[in-house]
């Protein structure tokens, strides 16, 4: 099964331009009572999901607004 990770962002574009930036990104993989981060690069597997949110519930959990794919031999979100 692939992971899912919920980056915070304004939407892909804004996750790719900030990649380009050099900027360090980190998404969040939520499990049962469990949160990963993970480091949006190239050891991140291609195909890993991308959820891109930029609001959250009353309890702190992202709502996705856009859904893309990990790239990891472009380092991008497709």
């Amino acid at each position: 099964m692939a992971i899912q990770l919920y980056v915070q962002a304004k939407s892909k574009a804004d996750i790719n331009r900030r990649l380009e930036a050099s900027e360090v990104l980190v998404g969040t993989e939520y499990k049962m009572l469990e949160e990963t981060k993970y480091p949006l690069n190239t050891n991140l597997p291609t195909g890993t999901i991308i959820k891109v949110f930029d609001k959250t519930d009353g309890q702190g959990v992202p709502y996705a607004k856009a859904y893309g794919q990990w790239d990891a031999g472009l380092c991008r979100v497709r």
